[in-house]
This record gives C-alpha cells, sequence and structure tokens, in this order.
C-alpha cells in the first residue's frame, strides 16, 4: 500500500490544496485524513454536487486514497458519515450538503456552504468517467494478512487438474445442502491426469473400459441419496469449468438444444392523452373542452397542457397477460376559456373536476361553470382587486355561484331518481365530484377548491441568461431552475378537524376503511373552523357515510333512518353510501336535508397576485415575498396523482413536484428547440412511411381487382362462345328484323344493369380509384389543426410549439405513474384516473 508520503509526493505537479486552510473546518475533522482527501477532491473539482462513485473516479485520478476494495463507494460513504457523526457530537456545523437527483433520487455530496464560507472554489472540472481511470490490483501476501484471536479463514485454491480429491467429507450433525456429484468420467480425467498418490477414487469405474464407453456412464449413481430432477440436462464440460478442450479431445461434443423462441413482444398502447392548442390541439371529439383562447388580447396563463390517463388495473391471474384493463369511463373533465368584458378579454378560466360514482356530475360542472364565473366577473373590474372590500365581495359571490350550481345538479338528480322509479330498466348514477376552478383576472389569480383535487403554485427566478442557449449541453447546476411552491390549496380529507366537527353535528360519522368500524370522535374536543390545518390523527383512513345506517337485504329497499341531520326518507337500494373526501359538489346522499348537509361544497377561495411586471409571454413580480423578480407555473391535479406518491404529506408532495419540475423546464427552455427539430424529423420519417405504405396498398388492391375483371371477362367470354355454339346447332338463324329487335333488347339489358361501364374502360379505373382515395384519407389531412383564434407568423408559432412542447411532457412525467420511479410508488394492481393541467403564467 502507499504510504501518506508517497501520495504527497505524487500530488505536488497537481497543485491540489490539502491542507484547506480558508475553509471553515474544525481541528477535530482536521485530524482525520481521510476526510481532509474527500474534502479536498470535491473542493479541487469545483465544489459540484458528485455521487459515491464521481467521487471514488475523482480520488482514484488523483490518487489521494488507495480506493482498491470491492466496495469503494461505500468506503467514500462511510467516510462521510463518519465525519458528519463527528461534527453533531462536537456541535459543530454540517461539512457536507446532501442533494437528491433525477427520478432515481440518486445522493450527491458537496461541502456546505458553511465550511467553504468566504473561500472560492476553483473552477469546475470534468469529472473522470470509469474507463479513463486506471486501477491497479494489490493482492497482499497472505502472510501479512493477520487477526490476533481469531481463527484464520484458510485462503482458496484455485482448481487445478493436480487438485487432491477429498475421499471422504467430516460430515456435521445437520445435513449439508445436496449437491449434484461429479460426472464419473470427469473424474478419471482428473485421476489420469494426477500424480500416483493422488488416484484413487470414491466411485469404481471398469478399467477395462475406453473413455469413449466410460462417457455413456449415466451422470449420477443409482445408490445416491440426492433427489435428482429428471427434466434436467446433463452436466456439460463448460459448466463444471474444464472447458470446451476435452469434449474436442474425448470427441464427444455435446448438442445443445436450441432455445425456445422468445414470446411476442406485447406494444402497449400509449394510454395518456396530450392536450394543448398548437403542439398537440384536441380531435373534433374533444374540441368542446378547450378554447380557441385569444391570447393576444391577454397573454398571461397563455401556454399551457394538460394530460390525461383513463384509470387502469392488471389482471389478477398470473395465467392472463399482463396487459392494462382500462375503466370503462373517465370521470375527470377539464375545460378551458377565457372571460371577456365589453368584448374584450380580461381573464382565463381553468375547471379540473375529479368525478366519482359516474361522469354525470363532473361533466355538468365543466359545461355550466364557465357561464356561471362569467356572469359572476362582469360585475367586476380586474384593475380593482387590490382593494380588499371588492375581493371580499367578489369570494362571497364565487360561494353562491358554487352553491347555485350545485343546488341546480341535485334537483336534477331528483327528478332522474323519480322517473327511474316510474321505469325499473332505468338506472341513475348518484354520483359527485370534487371541483377545482383557477381563475386569471387581470394580474391576480383566484383559486377555488372543493374537495381533494390540488392545485399547486410554483415560483422560480426569472432567468439570468438569454433562452434558448446556443449549445444544446450545459454543465453545473442552474439555479435559475431552483423551484420553489409559493401556495398550495388545501385537500378537503375527513381528518380535518373542522370539516370532522361540522360533518358529525349534521348527521355523519366515520368508519375505518380497512376495517370497516366506526371510528368514535367526541365532538366536544374537535377544535371550531379558526384552525384550519389541526388534524385528527385517528380519522386517517375514514370514510364518511351517514350516522346509523343499516345496510338492508339483497334485492329490497329500505328507507334511510331519520337522523339529527337527515329528516327526509328516500328508498335506496342496498347499498351503503360513503366517501373519503370532507367536501364535494354533488352526492346527494349526503344532502337530502337542505338545512342539515353532511357534506357541504363550500369552497376556499384564495386571491394572490402574480404579475405587476409584463414582459414578452412571461408575467413576473418584483413585490412578492422573495423581494426579486420572480415567474410562476401552475400544477392542477386530481388525487390520481397524489395517491401513488411516495411521499405522504401534501407539503413534501409539493416540494417533491416543484423539485422535479425544475430540471425538466430547464430542458425544455434550454434545448427545447433541438428537441422540437428531432421530433419532426422522426415525425416526418414516419409520415413518409406511412405514405409509402398506402400507396403500396393501393397499388395492391388495385393490381387485384384488375386480376378479377380479367377472370370475369375470360368467363362471360367463354359463356358467350358456349351459347353461340348451342344457337347454331339447336336453333334457326334469325331474320334481319329479329336480330335488329334482339340485340335492341340486349342493349336495354345493358343499360339498366349496374354492371353497364365495362371495367375494362378507363372511366371504371378512374371511379375505382376515387372510390379508394375516399376510403382511406391521406394522413397528412388528418392531423388535428391548431386552435388558433387567427393567423399567426411562422416565428411565433414556432416558439409557441416549443413551449408547449415542454409543458407536455412535463405533464406526462407525472402522468405516467409507473415510469416516474423517483416520484412515485412501485407498480400496484390498480390506477385511478389522472389529469393534469400545467400552466405557465
Amino acid at each position: 500500500m502507499s504510504t501518506d508520503t508517497e501520495l504527497e509526493n505524487n500530488l505536488e505537479h497537481e497543485s491540489i490544496d490539502l491542507e484547506l486552510k480558508d475553509l471553515n473546518i474544525h481541528d477535530i475533522l482536521r485530524a482525520n485524513k481521510s476526510f481532509m482527501r474527500v474534502a479536498a477532491t470535491i473542493f479541487h473539482y469545483g465544489n459540484q454536487s458528485l455521487s459515491a462513485a464521481q467521487i471514488v473516479n475523482c480520488v482514484r485520478s488523483l490518487e489521494l486514497l488507495p480506493l482498491r476494495g470491492e466496495t469503494p463507494k461505500s468506503t467514500i460513504q462511510g467516510i462521510i458519515s463518519s465525519s458528519r457523526s463527528a461534527s453533531r457530537k462536537a456541535n459543530l456545523l454540517d461539512p457536507f450538503a446532501i442533494e437528491k437527483y433525477g427520478t432515481q433520487r440518486q445522493t450527491k455530496y458537496r461541502l456546505s456552504d458553511e465550511c467553504i464560507g468566504n473561500a472560492v472554489p476553483p473552477k469546475i472540472k470534468l469529472v473522470p468517467e470509469d474507463d479513463s481511470v486506471e486501477i491497479l490490483p494489490v493482492m497482499p501476501p497472505l502472510a501479512q494478512i493477520t487477526s490476533p484471536g481469531k481463527r484464520q479463514r484458510k485462503a482458496p485454491e484455485l482448481y487445478t487438474p493436480t487438485t487432491k480429491v477429498r475421499q471422504s467429507v467430516q460430515r456435521s450433525r445437520k445435513k449439508p445442502r445436496a449437491k449434484k456429484p461429479k460426472h464419473k468420467a470427469i473424474e478419471e480425467v482428473v485421476d489420469d491426469m494426477a500424480p500416483a498418490e493422488y488416484s484413487q477414487s470414491e466411485i469404481d469405474v471398469e478399467e477395462e473400459l475406453t473413455l469413449e464407453e466410460k462417457m455413456q456412464i449415466p451422470i449420477y449413481s443409482d445408490d445416491s441419496d440426492v433427489e435428482i430432477n429428471k427434466d434436467d440436462d446433463a452436466a456439460s464440460f463448460d459448466s463444471m469449468g474444464l472447458g470446451s478442450d476435452y469434449e474436442e479431445l474425448l470427441g464427444m461434443r455435446q448438442e445443445t438444444k436450441a432455445p425456445p423462441p422468445p414470446p411476442p413482444e406485447v406494444i402497449e398502447e400509449d394510454t395518456i392523452a396530450n392536450y394543448s392548442l398548437i403542439y398537440t390541439p384536441p380531435t373534433t371529439t374533444e374540441i368542446d373542452y378547450i378554447d380557441a383562447i385569444n391570447f393576444s388580447e391577454y397573454s398571461i396563463a397563455s401556454n399551457f397542457a394538460i394530460v390525461q390517463q383513463k384509470g387502469y388495473s392488471y389482471p389478477r391471474f398470473r395465467s392472463q397477460e399482463k396487459i392494462k384493463i382500462p375503466k370503462v369511463h373517465c370521470e375527470d373533465k377539464f375545460r378551458v376559456s377565457d372571460i371577456t368584458k365589453n368584448k374584450r378579454v380580461v381573464g382565463r378560466l381553468f375547471v379540473l373536476a375529479d368525478g366519482h360514482g359516474g361522469p354525470g356530475c363532473s361533466e355538468y360542472f365543466v359545461r355550466n361553470t364557465p357561464e356561471a364565473v362569467q356572469a359572476v366577473c362582469s360585475k367586476y373590474f380586474p384593475s380593482k382587486l387590490g382593494e380588499a372590500a371588492v375581493r371580499a365581495k367578489l369570494e362571497k359571490d364565487i360561494k353562491a355561484m358554487i352553491q347555485k350550481l350545485d343546488d341546480n345538479y341535485l334537483d336534477l338528480k331528483r327528478q332522474q331518481i323519480a322517473s327511474a322509479a316510474e321505469n325499473s330498466k332505468e338506472t341513475v348514477d348518484n354520483d359527485g365530484c370534487t371541483l377545482i376552478l383557477n381563475l386569471f383576472l387581470g394580474e391576480w389569480l383566484i383559486n377555488v377548491n372543493v374537495g381533494d383535487s390540488r392545485s399547486v403554485l410554483i415560483t422560480a427566478p426569472e432567468p439570468s441568461t438569454p433562452l434558448p442557449v446556443t449549445t444544446p449541453y450545459t454543465v453545473g447546476v442552474d439555479k435559475d431552475y431552483n423551484f420553489e411552491v409559493e401556495f398550495a390549496s388545501q385537500d378537503h380529507k375527513p381528518y380535518l378537524e373542522h370539516l370532522a366537527r361540522h360533518i358529525l353535528e349534521n348527521g355523519g360519522e366515520f368508519v375505518d376503511s380497512v376495517q370497516n368500524r366506526v371510528i368514535k370522535v367526541d365532538v366536544d374536543k374537535l377544535r371550531e373552523d379558526g384552525n384550519r390545518h389541526a388534524k385528527r390523527v385517528s380519522l386517517k383512513n375514514a370514510r364518511i357515510r351517514p350516522k346509523d345506517y343499516q345496510p338492508s337485504h339483497h334485492d329490497q329497499t329500505t328507507p334511510l333512518p331519520k337522523s339529527a341531520g337527515n329528516n327526509s326518507t328516500e328508498e335506496y337500494r342496498d347499498r351503503v353510501p360513503s366517501l373519503n373526501v370532507a367536501r364535494s359538489c354533488g352526492d346527494l346522499d349526503f344532502k337530502m336535508d337542505p338545512n342539515h348537509k353532511i357534506i357541504s361544497c363550500e369552497p376556499d377561495v384564495t386571491f394572490i397576485r402574480i404579475s405587476d411586471t409584463r414582459r414578452g409571454f412571461r408575467t413576473t413580480i418584483r413585490n412578492g415575498p422573495n423581494k426579486e423578480k420572480r415567474r410562476h407555473f401552475l400544477f392542477m391535479s386530481t388525487d390520481g396523482t397524489f395517491d401513488y406518491m411516495y411521499e405522504e404529506t401534501a407539503d413534501r408532495q409539493n416540494k417533491a413536484i416543484a423539485k422535479e419540475l425544475g430540471p425538466m423546464i430547464e430542458d425544455g427552455e434550454k434545448i427545447g428547440p433541438y428537441l422540437l427539430d428531432e421530433e419532426d424529423k422522426i415525425q416526418e420519417q414516419a409520415l413518409a412511411r406511412e405514405k409509402e405504405a398506402i400507396r403500396l396498398k393501393k397499388e395492391a388492391a388495385a393490381a387485384t381487382t384488375k386480376k378479377e375483371q380479367e377472370n370475369i371477362t375470360m368467363k362471360e367470354e367463354d359463356a358467350e362462345e358456349d351459347q353461340i355454339d348451342i344457337m347454331d346447332s339447336n336453333t334457326p338463324i334469325a331474320t334481319g328484323e329479329e336480330a335488329t329487335a334482339i340485340n335492341n333488347d340486349h342493349e336495354k339489358e345493358q343499360s339498366g344493369s349496374p354492371m353497364s361501364i365495362d371495367p375494362s374502360s378507363p372511366v371504371s379505373a378512374e371511379h375505382v380509384e376515387q372510390e379508394t382515395e375516399a376510403e382511406e384519407e391521406d394522413p397528412a389531412l388528418s392531423k388535428p389543426k391548431p386552435l388558433l383564434h387567427k393567423e399567426i407568423d411562422e416565428e411565433d408559432l414556432r416558439v409557441r410549439r416549443i413551449r408547449e412542447r415542454t409543458l407536455v411532457h412535463s405533464a406526462r412525467h407525472f402522468a405516467n405513474r409507473e415510469g416516474s420511479h423517483g416520484v412515485f410508488a412501485s407498480k400496484l394492481q390498480d390506477y385511478d384516473d389522472c389529469t393534469i393541467i400545467l400552466v405557465e403564467i
């Protein structure tokens, strides 16, 4: 091993600061030479965040530590862990800052800011790769390995043909694991090549047999007490370490069975749908959910992306193929529209509804909410929202609007139930939905939340470097993309004490969703509405249902029992209504008594100023809490995203989303043009292949049609010849007048027949070609057109495509819950609907 003096001599030409006098390192840590050399390595490479494997490569390239073991990364991690532990025991500052990057949550290390102090790290250097570092293996003599007081472990022996075959093995009391005995012929080969003193063998083989005959002896002896699987193939020389030379020597090269053909690869269909204005415009079936917004008059929140994945599950039997089984209906609905005043766009509305029990309620709210919001906003001037009194009045009007929409839907549902009672064949879904509205009005964002869907407002510094970058590769971490959470709506869950109090006081109760037992909660101990963040741990897995509800017998109806909150009686089917959300729209089961609704639809309304400076597409604010120029992104999602994340608390989930979103937005803004050009190139090639396939298909169809027509013509000619022969032999020759009459009748028949056109004529060929073109349309013509309120030039169109592409791919990262392993849990059996709206404000 190299000594410390040798290492210091090797580092004279590298000019590495091993003492680190300018850094704030305590003498306790300076006494640890291993720590000092790891710290010197990180500081030498510009104090950039390095993983344990990268630190190993750096240390080896600088020859600071002899990392020649089998687990060098563990050695580095142990040095870092021990130094941090020593700092905590001595009440010192942590010398390292630990960060996690990427979808795999890879841990990286750097020296903390407190440790660096006022020192200026050197320029960031390129980290050497594994191939560029030469590792010299060191095998110390066995005599140097000593362990006083312990039994020495015998050094392993390499296999040679002269290795002595043990005649007997001392068996312990516990029966050892059964092993397959060696092939008899192999032992004979070993005995022949070994010296005389080692030629004994436990297996008796007749000496007069030739070597080829010996190879025919069964592999295992009949008297062996080892259980042998008869289906196993015979042991080959390669698997026993002898190689194929023995097979060639014996002339007994074995024929190996060909492996079975691999099963056909099942390509799963992309179940995530993308929607945007230009990059991925919707087709005609979804066009009424997204309006062609006017981003010229109102540029705030003009770039957005919507991704949606229908819920699915996997087969629960191993005999079935692992394919996705989608749900019948997607209960998530969305809506995007403009808000106008005096025929001018002054705002923009984003609606997201997560239905449960059926898609009817969510469909109703996304259809009727934009018109109701338009009616409310027409009474206000966006420039007056800076006044607190105006905001308070607008909040009151928004709550009244939500209540009116909910009452109208409940009335409609009562009518449907009454109609279904008269007609036994009709079925009615007694459904509901959560609802979030994000209304951009002037320079304000108004968040309206009902239920457990969530809006997350993410903020980041305004980029200091011009975008896009001139080269598609960047080095280091750009602090302009350290995204932070500025605001997040609160999930209306049963464990919130102010909501639990309202539920219990209006005739509801809580049941455990796992054990299906009633959870006893003392109403007097629950806090009032003043503390909206107080939680009751015992209600974490609770569901809500009407109090004292008893399920009836099968195929019978029973009225809902009277309680303090539900005095009305309605006939119900054999079911127990329950919910895991404390506020929702719809859900008639929990709102039978209008004066005592178990679950309310009262929304949380929040006003946030998101702009005081206009510049191009972005809206920034200087007078925010950070006192610097900031920009914003809005992340809206149903609970199908948050229910499957590693993090369980809402705060940690929001921070994880912001942290994941930053690098993706950075890549899109810096190298977006390069990625878009590459995508366009791939799409053009795919389109050309599709056109060529259609052309070949048309040619093959035309050739088949022509061949069929030739066969029909030949058959008709043969039939006419046969008919002429019969007429010549059996009938007299017709006179001139009779022949004329026959010809006229034949012409009339031909004119009235569908086959009157000659198949071989050019008119017929054109007709067939037109029909073929009408059946198969050019794929370029079937591509959805962008949703534009007016024509824009090519440059603006490209800029918007780049921005929308970045938002679409970022949102898809979170919608693909089985692919984002750094954010979501491992693969599960069932997945709920998931809809994400990502807006660049």
